[in-house]
């Protein structure tokens, strides 16, 4: 008896042994875990079927089994939880078919014996260690160890085995409960990365010291580095010494202080020598027990902008200086015009002054004075105006005023 007890206790630890490697295996999924799971219990225990059930609408539901070759699947199989819900709660031990009627409420009784042997006949079921497991602190369903009657008849005990039933399915919970968190991240960061490398804008994180521990591919993009030689790469080396500085005293000031970092612009040296210029906001990464860790942020190139920038400056200077010219001219002009308006001024001020004398020396004249135009009189002085008359003057040809014999001279 003790030498057998030995030779089982022996079992158990490999048992243990080998669902702990399972458990490890991080390329495992959540499904094939739980079937290498099931398939290691069946293999190594001298069990005829390891059944791993779900709980679903208060129906345990068998999902995925492993069974001795021709017996018949239980994948598929509803068995409603009320009437053993108490076998449930209690301690996981070994019960045979008569047992577990025995436990079952008197309500429920009837009709549950007549599932129970109508399943253990068709089935091939002896007796069952029915165990639950929980993920995240709620029963999600049953894994069932059954023996068949030639099992059942060749052991009668499964020596020590009711006490490493539970430790093991804790395992297979735990392990269920890391591997759906595992994936749950793995989408999210999944999702994270779709949404990052569809950007224009460089996402990056970087340790406390500043060397890049995650990044999108729009970085890689800007610098111009592969994302293996852009990895653990510290952003100094990226950025001109004169930049580099300023630039580790904002992070010294987001560390310090905790307060983000908002649209600080910096040069940057591409891989290829080349130089440009970002724009970055960036923050403060803390871990659980809220101690900085690193920090994360967004860039964007801003080379171009900054280029145009440039250009209006340069061409802001470059008008200023043309219209200082301008004005310069405009105002030399203008003086120039002033002396022009004033020596024009003085010109028809002189003008003025000559017509006048030369008006009162023909109108004080005795001799009669006209001046004809297109053949029309447009200027007497006084003196013909009474020869001919002042309401004649606009009725008389010129040349009736000429004396007939030196009108042909004058005409000629």
């Amino acid at each position: 008896m003790a030498q057998r007890i030995i030779e089982e206790q022996n079992r158990y630890n490999e048992l243990r042994a080998d669902i702990w490697k399972l458990a490890s295996d991080k390329a495992l999924s959540e499904l094939e875990f739980i079937k290498m799971f099931i398939d290691t219990i069946g293999r190594e225990l001298d069990v005829s079927r390891v059944t791993y059930s779900k709980l679903i609408d208060e129906q345990i539901v068998g999902t995925y089994e492993w069974h001795e070759k021709g017996m018949k699947s239980e994948i598929g199989l509803k068995i409603p939880v009320r009437p053993i819900r108490d076998l449930l709660d209690a301690q996981p031990k070994e019960w045979t078919i008569d047992e577990i009627i025995e436990q079952i409420p008197i309500e429920y009784r009837e009709d549950a014996e007549a599932l129970l042997r109508s399943l253990a006949k068709e089935f091939d079921i002896r007796s069952v260690i029915g165990v639950p497991y929980e993920i995240d602190s709620k029963i999600e369903g049953l894994v069932s160890i059954i023996r068949n009657e030639e099992k059942y008849n060749n052991s009668r005990e499964l020596l020590g085995l009711e006490s490493i039933i539970p430790d093991i399915i804790q395992i297979m919970s735990q392990t269920i409960s890391q591997k759906r968190a595992e994936e749950s991240l793995r989408v999210s960061e999944e999702k994270y990365r779709t949404i990052l490398d569809s950007i224009d804008e460089a996402y990056f994180e970087t340790d406390i010291r500043g060397n890049l521990i995650f990044f999108n591919d729009s970085l890689s993009k800007l610098l111009g580095y592969t994302r293996d030689e852009l990895m653990g790469m510290n952003n100094s080396e990226f950025m001109p010494p004169e930049n580099a500085r300023p630039i580790y005293r904002r992070f010294s000031e987001i560390y310090r202080t905790g307060n983000p970092l908002k649209k600080a612009g910096y040069g940057i040296i591409r891989k290829d020598g080349s130089y440009g210029f970002h724009e970055m906001s960036a923050s403060l990464i803390r871990d659980n027990s809220g101690q900085p860790i690193g920090f994360r942020g967004i860039a964007r190139d801003i080379t171009e902008l900054k280029k145009t920038e440039e250009a209006l400056k340069t061409a802001k200077v470059g008008l200023e200086l043309r219209v200082k010219e301008r004005t310069a001219d405009l105002m030399q002009t203008n003086e120039k015009l002033k002396t022009e308006i004033e020596e024009r001024k003085k010109a028809e001020a002189a003008l003025r002054e000559s017509e006048e004398k030369y008006r009162i020396l023909v109108e004080s004249t005795p001799d009669v004075v006209g001046i004809i135009q297109k053949g029309r009189l447009v200027y007497v002085n006084d003196r013909l105006s009474h020869v001919i008359g002042a309401d004649m003057i606009n009725n008389v040809n010129p040349l009736d005023l000429i004396d007939p014999e030196d009108r042909e001279r004058v005409i000629g």
